[in-house]
């Protein structure tokens, strides 16, 4: 049994501003049902990125030849835009994980992670660190510390950012032709902690500065991020990632007039070239 240990606060969140649109339906989606179960629509559900040092779609030669030298590191990040966990509303709560091995993620190795929660109260930062546990307690491996700090995360159009001042920075905009989706040969990796086949963003700055428990690093200027959503598949983004981009456009409630959870397709949508 994981334990999580909430630890002081941290710098001012950093300066720059961003528009945010929560997730969209995804493109080609012609209905959204309504959530049938209470419990099942009280799972947090929100936006997904997960950065990580090795280039995640490319040409074989090119990532067979960084698996071993890369790829150990990896920051991963929430916002949470709706659900709850233990009975504790966990809207508006922004996560961001760092975790590093001794080897490539994909190996399987031993990890060690460290968490920093923003959250409007004790009570949900909890709350988060017990959700994380219990979701994802084998990819996060050892959480060795929970911070209490401020967590940018903006989804503008294709453009993502996530900061958490004096520790990491991620910053770039998904593919916007979509080759990551139309070419999944190439895919060498999927997401840590959400469902396979999502987006793959370029890093256009991706730095984790390290801590006391992870080696810090960089790897920017490549196919190294992944850009989804997570949470209830009946919800918003009932297929938020590769499946979702066909050749529609319009959101459900938009063409149809369904139902369409509250956040879903605001009028600029995120992930759609």
């Amino acid at each position: 049994m994981k334990t999580f240990t909430i630890v002081g606060a941290a710098a001012l969140l950093l300066a720059a501003k961003f528009t945010f649109f929560p997730c969209d339906c995804g493109k080609g989606a012609t209905e959204v049902t309504q959530v049938s179960s209470v419990a099942h629509a009280s799972e947090p559900a929100g936006n997904y990125l997960e950065a990580r040092n090795v280039t995640l779609w490319g040409g074989y030669c090119h990532l067979n030849g960084e698996h071993d030298t890369y790829g150990d590191g990896a920051i991963v990040a929430w916002d949470v835009e709706r659900g709850a966990h233990q009975g504790v509303d966990l809207a508006g709560v922004r996560v961001v994980a760092a975790i590093g091995s001794p080897k490539n993620l994909a190996d399987g190795a031993e990890r060690t992670s460290e968490l920093w929660i923003d959250a409007p109260s004790e009570s949900a930062r909890k709350a988060c660190a017990a959700w994380l546990g219990s979701a994802h307690a084998d990819q996060l491996g050892d959480v060795v510390a929970v911070h209490a700090a401020p967590v940018a995360f903006a989804r503008a159009g294709d453009a993502f950012r996530v900061a958490v001042a004096g520790v990491c920075s991620v910053e770039g905009e998904a593919m916007s032709d979509r080759s990551c989706c139309s070419m999944p040969e190439q895919r060498g990796y999927e997401p840590l902690m959400a469902d396979a086949g999502a987006v793959v963003g370029v890093a256009q700055n991706c730095v984790f500065e390290g801590t006391a428990n992870l080696t810090g690093w960089e790897f920017a200027d490549a196919n190294s991020v992944f850009v989804e959503c997570f949470g209830p598949k009946d919800a918003c983004c009932a297929s938020g990632a590769c499946a979702a981009h066909g050749d529609g456009g319009t959101c459900p409630h938009e063409s149809t007039g369904a139902h369409a959870p509250k956040g879903c397709c605001p009028t600029s949508r995120s992930l759609q070239p």
